[in-house]
């Protein structure tokens, strides 16, 4: 087709179409004097650069310090002192996989630190939230560190002589991070003071609790799958 002109053979019919602006001169002088308006009048504007949008880089924590009293990869089921409890469970991709309902499936095993270090790395994927529960020399005293979409957050829990049953919140702070990737999750103990650090951020909060012997842990994870691996227990030196 030539000068906007096209023939098209339907069954031996020779028809000719124009272009649309030869029929609708009027409205063609009408924009061009519309747009030398906005051009004459400073309102044109050059559309902004291409820019690259990069995701934030997580800096890797620095390697534990101190005695290493547990070190385990997940990367099989796990054998005595370390036991799994409700829930599905199963081992692939490196790491230890639950399926879990809303009352929770749990991994559990010792501490035995004071001063030191816990360190997981989890895949939140689509369960609600991952809790780690640690259980102090006084068993019936316990405190939760609570990793979930978008959040973490500390608080102590209540011990069965107390009248309120209610949690004692002790500090939460927003988080993003990708639920789709393993997040490493590292809890430190100095006196009474706890550092948890995850995707990049820091939490510290202060709690007498912290101080005594950390002897159990329990952890949780609460409606639907995750992943567990690289399980550390360090002892300070």
């Amino acid at each position: 087709a030539e000068d906007g002109i096209r023939d098209i053979g339907v069954t031996g019919v020779q028809t000719c179409a124009l272009p649309i602006s030869a029929s609708n001169q009027a409205k063609v002088e009408e924009l061009k004097a519309l747009l030398e308006r906005y051009r004459n009048g400073g309102y044109s504007r050059r559309l902004p650069p291409v820019v690259e949008r990069r995701e934030p880089v997580i800096a890797a924590l620095p390697p534990l310090t101190g005695q290493r009293l547990v070190e385990r990869s997940l990367d099989t089921p796990p054998s005595p002192p370390w036991t799994t409890a409700g829930g599905e469970w199963s081992t692939r991709d490196g790491g230890l996989w639950v399926k879990a309902t809303a009352k929770g499936a749990s991994l559990t095993g010792p501490l035995g630190i004071g001063d030191g270090a816990v360190e997981l790395q989890i895949r939140l994927g689509e369960a609600d939230r991952v809790s780690l529960r640690i259980h102090t020399d006084d068993e019936d005293r316990s405190f939760r560190v609570v990793l979930s979409h978008g959040a973490i957050d500390v608080a102590r829990n209540p011990a069965q002589s107390d009248a309120d049953n209610r949690a004692t919140d002790l500090a939460k702070k927003r988080l993003k991070f990708d639920a789709n990737e393993w997040q490493t999750l590292r809890l430190v103990f100095s006196g009474d003071e706890l550092t948890a650090q995850v995707a990049g951020d820091t939490l510290r909060c202060r709690d007498p609790l912290f101080a005594r012997r950390k002897e159990r842990l329990f952890c949780i994870a609460f409606e639907g799958q995750a992943g567990l691996r690289r399980l550390v227990v360090a002892a300070a030196d």
